[in-house]
């Protein structure tokens, strides 16, 4: 993992004191540049350094009286990760916000003990753990394999193995909120859920003959 989001970032964390207001801000501006559908490459350099930075000062003032009149560590870190996953859903292709979040995991992580970090590793896991399966982009998995070694390494295998076991009971957990949604949606609404149903469908298909593409031009690389 690049010190450039390391030891960097707990650098400037030491010896910055940002009022309440400030890192409010902060938050909210920086999490608006990772929404752009337009990021350059020095652009998500940045972007990523500031998510470090904010990731660890709020995660560090945990539940103190300041920390209430922000964002929490928590609720940042949901934010960064529901808006990795919306790229992997619907933008397959795209990796630029899932890139930066893989090496925004790699920042916190490096910054924090575990102790600290500790509640957010399971959130972290289902990231890495996904972009590790990439079918899509092998400089994404590749990075994913990359920071997966890194926690290993930096919390011990069984912390990891744990956190994943935590993160799968998450995944699960969500599926079945979603079905129990989808069911009271096509008893409340069934023409808007029959809808909903069709674009879902269409979408999965999209990308199956996108996987296959991808498979296809590797294999025809290997030839």
């Amino acid at each position: 993992i690049n010190s450039e989001y390391g030891e960097q970032c707990l650098s400037t964390m030491e010896y910055t004191s940002s009022p309440t207001q400030d890192v409010t801000c902060w938050v909210e501006g920086t999490l608006a540049q990772l929404r752009s559908e337009n990021i350059l490459p020095e652009q998500g350099r940045q972007i990523t350094r500031n998510l470090v930075w904010l990731t660890c000062h709020l995660l560090l003032q945990g539940d103190s009286t300041e920390s209430k009149a922000v964002v929490t560590g928590a609720q940042i870190v949901h934010k960064i990760v529901a808006m990795a996953g919306v790229e992997a859903s619907q933008a397959p292709k795209i990796s630029t916000k899932r890139e930066i979040t893989l090496k925004w995991i790699g920042g916190v992580c490096k910054n924090m003990e575990l102790g600290q970090v500790e509640r957010e590793l399971p959130s972290f896991l289902t990231v890495v753990q996904r972009e590790m399966r990439n079918a899509d982009s092998d400089s994404l998995s590749s990075l994913a394999i990359e920071v997966m070694e890194f926690l290993r390494g930096r919390y011990g295998k069984d912390t990891i193995s744990s956190a994943l076991v935590s993160a799968e009971k998450q995944i699960s957990e969500k599926r079945k909120k979603r079905k129990r949604e989808a069911a009271i949606s096509a008893i409340a609404d069934p023409e808007a859920h029959s809808k909903k149903k069709i674009k879902i469908n269409l979408a999965k298909r999209e990308k199956r003959k996108e996987k296959v593409k991808v498979l296809k031009a590797k294999q025809y690389k290997k030839a």
